[in-house]
């Protein structure tokens, strides 16, 4: 029996796990109408058929097609369905196969508009099939319920995207902007992190995120001037027990301009809204 050239193993191996796990996937998340030994057998056949004799081979692409017939004939759950699209993806070699994940795609995030691996996972699927600003729409939205997570989404697409375009990704809510420079940091882009992170104090000066966050990045610098800055134009300091770690750096502020007297106020004051906090 032939086998696959030895400088095919490390891709095919990866293709083959692919299939395997999202059929398994479909296989599990199907409806209770599909009979689910069908595309699970299947699978096991095509996979044995792609390590025997390669992905490419005429009897590996007909058993595929067969599985994608079936499957289209049968509801799928949103999860099972991000996933036969990311596989119908992986596998595509033609228009039309690309054109079936983008529909599974876009369904899936359809059916669960706020299921954070679904939506994730057909995003994934939409920006490398080209469908940027689909891709970047379901990230808008994602930043209105799961603001850290669609940030780093955003990051993840990033580089398949129109740099110009990534801003249509972000919507103008200061939880948004935060998120993004939050993952920018983490990135290494410091520079373009502490940038947004400024548009967003300038932005929205009261939002106490924003200002803890920027407040943080001061303190950790041991930057005078920019304490002075957020907090000289304060008329009134928040009272809730969120406000906290904003006393804390009040305390580093007085603390840093010689001021003991008003860091140790600030810091029971501190201590004070926290009682009964983890921070």
């Amino acid at each position: 029996m032939s086998r696959a050239p030895a400088g095919r193993v490390a891709v095919l191996t990866c293709t083959t796990a692919l299939v395997g796990v999202a059929l398994l996937t479909v296989a599990r998340g199907s409806e209770a109408s599909r009979r689910r030994e069908e595309p699970r057998g299947l699978g096991d056949e095509i996979l044995r058929q792609a390590l025997d004799v390669g992905s490419e081979a005429t009897e590996v692409r007909r058993a595929l097609l067969e599985l994608r017939q079936r499957v289209g004939r049968h509801p799928l759950e949103a999860r099972a369905r991000a996933s036969y699209a990311a596989l119908l993806l992986a596998l595509a070699r033609r228009t039309d196969e690309t054109e079936a994940a983008v529909f599974h795609a876009r369904r899936a995030a359809a059916l669960a508009p706020v299921t954070v691996p679904v939506v994730r996972l057909s995003t994934l699927v939409l920006a490398q099939a080209g469908r940027k600003d689909e891709a970047l729409r379901l990230v808008r939205d994602m930043f209105g319920y799961e603001p850290e997570r669609a940030a780093r989404l955003l990051l993840r697409i990033e580089p398949s995207v129109d740099p110009r375009a990534v801003e249509q990704g972000i919507p103008e809510t200061s939880s948004a902007w935060l998120a993004w420079s939050r993952q920018l940091g983490l990135a290494g882009r410091e520079d373009e992190a502490a940038r947004r992170l400024h548009q967003a104090l300038g932005r929205w000066p009261e939002d106490l995120a924003v200002r803890e966050a920027a407040g943080a990045v001061a303190v950790a610098h041991r930057d005078r001037e920019r304490l002075r800055e957020l907090f000289a134009p304060l008329r009134s300091l928040p009272s809730g027990a969120e406000a906290a770690p904003i006393f804390v750096q009040l305390a580093w502020h007085h603390a840093l301009e010689s001021q003991p007297d008003a860091a140790t106020r600030a810091l029971d004051r501190a201590l004070e809204l926290g009682a009964g906090d983890r921070w």
